[in-house]
């Protein structure tokens, strides 16, 4: 899980992810990212992207779904389409 201390764009968090799951790569066959904008977020799990890595030679059988339908590479991408509504709603109840 990351938080981002600062706002990033989407492409500055894709890069800050792609470095965390190149750096977990050689001892993992799976690898999820969730990223929240601030603390509030990750304590509400409202995470504004979720990254995917799996193994390209993991058997078909052990292979989990890949989040997201946008694929780079070897890697997966889900943005939250309404991470500004659940923040709203959660900022009115907080």
């Amino acid at each position: 899980m990351v938080v981002l201390e600062k706002p990033q764009d989407i492409e500055q968090i894709k890069v800050i992810c792609k470095t965390i799951l190149n750096g977990y790569q050689k001892s993992q066959d799976v690898i999820w990212i969730y990223v929240a904008k601030n603390g509030e977020d990750y304590k509400n799990v409202n995470w504004i992207m979720r990254a995917q890595w799996i193994r390209p030679t993991l058997n078909e059988l052990f292979k989990p779904l890949p989040i997201g339908n946008s694929k780079d590479g070897e890697y997966y991408w889900d943005y939250s389409e309404d991470y500004s509504v659940i923040s709203n709603f959660y900022k009115t109840f907080s």
